[in-house]
């Protein structure tokens, strides 16, 4: 899962080659990030007037070394100098990654909301007689539906 802190910034400790899986900054800035249970944080590489950057994934840490996957969201895996900044931002990928996330839920409360509806229908008829109009002995819903259960048989009121 990804994680975030707030207004973490630092600078590269050393030169990180292209292709290189490890960048140094200093100890007391990876100390802040916490990489427990397959967490990681997105970070931003950028040159001193940001007109060039990388989208790294960091994943581990080990005193002032972060184990990094380059060239995320479609930029490039670059050589950077000692002291280009790091930050973690959000990106264009994590917010479309959350409002799809936040779709994916929107969709599963509509069911269950229409399963609850279902239910409370079911309910009513029930704590109402329900019986068919005429004293017929299936339940019905509100809108005149027989009722079923799960295996598709009619429920009947009084046996």
């Amino acid at each position: 899962m990804q994680r975030f802190i707030n207004h973490w910034q630092t600078a590269l400790a050393a030169p990180l080659s292209a292709g290189a899986e490890q960048l140094q900054i200093p100890a007391a800035a990876a100390g802040l990030l916490s990489f427990v249970g397959g967490t990681w944080y997105k970070l931003a590489i950028t040159n001193a007037t940001r007109s060039a950057w990388e989208i790294v994934t960091a994943t581990a840490s080990d005193g002032g070394e972060l184990t990094i996957e380059r060239g995320k969201e479609g930029t490039a895996d670059a050589a950077w100098p000692a002291g280009s900044h790091v930050f973690i931002e959000m990106t264009a990928q994590t917010m479309n990654d959350v409002l799809s996330q936040l779709a994916s839920q929107a969709l599963v409360i509509e069911q269950q909301a229409q399963a609850i509806a279902a239910l409370s229908g079911r309910v009513a008829a029930l704590e109402q007689g329900g019986g068919e109009p005429g004293g017929g002995n299936r339940l019905l819903d509100q809108n005149g539906n027989v009722l079923v259960d799960q295996s598709g048989n009619t429920l009947v009121y009084g046996g």
